[in-house]
């Protein structure tokens, strides 16, 4: 009974240490894909008028829609709001 018990113990030590290596190349992959981080894409307002005839109409009917801008994130103000239309977010006034 003691071989048994002994070599099951030998077993999950085995286990454990699997474990905490696939632990650690997870974290390792992980941390390479943060510093790997991209924007999704480079373009401005300007572009997106370009691209798409009907955008200012797309401007319109959101401004309607959230007139505080509510809706309106970083991403959102930095690439598809004039500077003149964007303004600062709201968690100032939260």
């Amino acid at each position: 009974m003691k071989i048994k018990i002994e070599f099951n113990q030998k077993k999950k030590k085995k286990k454990k240490k699997k474990k905490k290596k696939k632990k650690k190349k997870k974290k390792k992959k992980k941390k390479k894909k943060k510093k790997k981080k991209k924007k999704a894409h480079p373009l401005e307002e300007s572009h997106f008028h370009e691209l798409y005839p009907k955008f200012q109409e797309f401007l319109d009917i959101r401004k309607k829609l959230d007139p505080i801008d509510l809706f309106v994130n970083d991403y959102i103000s930095r690439h598809f709001l004039k500077s003149s239309q964007s303004k600062p977010l709201l968690k100032s006034k939260l």
